[in-house]
């Protein structure tokens, strides 16, 4: 309730999407870019990793998930984890942020003390580069919040736990291309139908008028 009243706008998709009201356009555009930003936030992922090898660093650990080997039901499994992961993260960084707006009162500093205080547990057993990674997720995701909501947040980290957990790869002869391709499957389908619905009915190059 008190989140509610002190930043509606950041709510209201998700309301709405809870109240079943699914094919509302601003659900698909929060959706949509939740979907964005996750492909966004993963090249330059994939960028400072590029960095890091440059550098001779130790690599980043796989994010793969090994249960998504074992055929459809792990797969479908693994993505009803994915969707509850992903809505509890973002209800419990929703509330973290809240509370922190209402401690610090400015908007910055509640972007740098998240920032630092999340990128300081994994300082003890990561690489600079990756805490600097870390830092700038966690900004960027605390910026995605407080600009588009709560149902942005929750969109950006669902597809980025499918898109980091299934082996996603160009080589269709790999013994677990299979795997690879359903998840690229999910996330054409999961953007697809954000982009439907954003759209509310509306053709996607509207009509054409000789008058105009």
């Amino acid at each position: 309730p008190f989140a509610r009243r002190r930043w509606p706008a950041k709510l209201v998709s998700w309301n709405r999407l809870l109240a079943g009201d699914h094919r509302d356009p601003l659900v698909g555009r929060d959706l949509l870019i939740g979907c964005t930003y996750a492909a966004a936030l993963a090249a330059l992922m994939i960028l400072i990793q590029l960095f890091q090898d440059m550098l001779g660093a130790t690599p980043a650990s796989s994010t793969i998930a090994l249960s998504l080997f074992s055929g459809f039901p792990s797969i479908f499994a693994a993505l009803f984890r994915f969707i509850v992961m992903s809505i509890f993260i973002g209800l419990a960084a929703a509330f973290l942020i809240f509370m922190l707006q209402v401690l610090l009162k400015r908007t910055w500093a509640v972007v740098i003390v998240l920032t630092l205080l999340l990128s300081s547990l994994i300082i003890p057993t990561s690489s600079f580069i990756a805490v600097i990674s870390m830092a700038l997720s966690v900004g960027l995701n605390v910026f995605l919040f407080l600009r588009y909501g709560l149902l942005a947040l929750i969109s950006s980290l669902l597809f980025s736990l499918i898109l980091l957990s299934f082996p996603i790869t160009t080589q269709l002869s790999a013994w677990y291309s299979g795997s690879g391709l359903t998840g690229l499957a999910l996330l054409f389908a999961f953007a697809l139908y954000a982009f439907h619905t954003s759209l509310g009915g509306q053709p996607l190059f509207g009509r054409a008028s000789l008058e105009d």
